[in-house]
């Protein structure tokens, strides 16, 4: 990240100054140390949503083949679960 502000600096003609790029990661730091519930909860949820539908992929392979709940279906009916 220093390198990317020192390079921003050299192009506005500015000599870069390294006590700008260390207070600029503080910063960002920082930030991450006050908002990761904000990151994390959201991922949380996003990596949830894909497991599910990923265990739902599996299991459709064993649909309407338990003995125990095995039957028939009646013409026009779709599968008892999606």
């Amino acid at each position: 990240m220093t390198h990317f502000i020192g390079t921003l600096a050299l192009l506005h003609g500015l000599e870069p100054n390294p006590q700008y790029s260390r207070a600029f990661m503080m910063n960002v730091i920082q930030m991450v140390r006050d908002h990761w519930v904000h990151i994390l909860v959201p991922m949380g949820f996003v990596l949830g949503c894909y497991l599910d539908r990923k265990n739902d992929e599996k299991l459709t392979a064993f649909r309407n083949k338990s003995l125990l709940f095995k039957r028939d279906l009646r013409p026009n009916e779709e599968v008892t679960w999606k």
